[in-house]
């Protein structure tokens, strides 16, 4: 996979994969998604946008489903349950944190690290 050169926006292809990582707000979300827009030749940083997007979206599907279950506990007076339920997301959100900092650590020294299952798609798509 190419991962020297430039990237069409004049970022080196290790910056941009990187910043696909980072996870501030949906700043990687953004850039990631320009980036698989303008970026046609760079594999290297593609494959990485693409699993940052993956990454992102079952991020949101996790998170969503979570808090519909944990309002629909609380809704029927299960607040226990649903005081469990928070607690797991508060652990899967930091699960996800750390697995944004080493994607981007790994990006950063050149290094492709691919994810179960959406690191296989990433690459598939890249």
């Amino acid at each position: 996979m190419q991962n020297s050169g430039k990237t069409s926006i004049g970022l080196d292809a290790n910056i941009a994969a990187m910043l696909c990582y980072i996870p501030l707000c949906c700043i990687n979300l953004i850039f990631s998604i320009i980036l698989v827009v303008t970026e046609k030749t760079n594999k290297f940083a593609r494959f990485h946008a693409f699993q940052s997007i993956l990454l992102s979206v079952l991020l949101f599907v996790i998170s969503f489903l979570l808090g519909f279950i944990q309002g629909a506990l609380n809704a029927l007076d299960m607040h226990f349950v649903g005081f469990i339920l928070s607690g797991a997301q508060i652990i899967i959100g930091f699960g996800f944190l750390a697995v944004y900092i080493i994607a981007c650590i790994k990006a950063y020294q050149n290094e492709i690290w691919k994810l179960p299952v959406i690191g296989d798609m990433a690459e598939k798509w890249a």
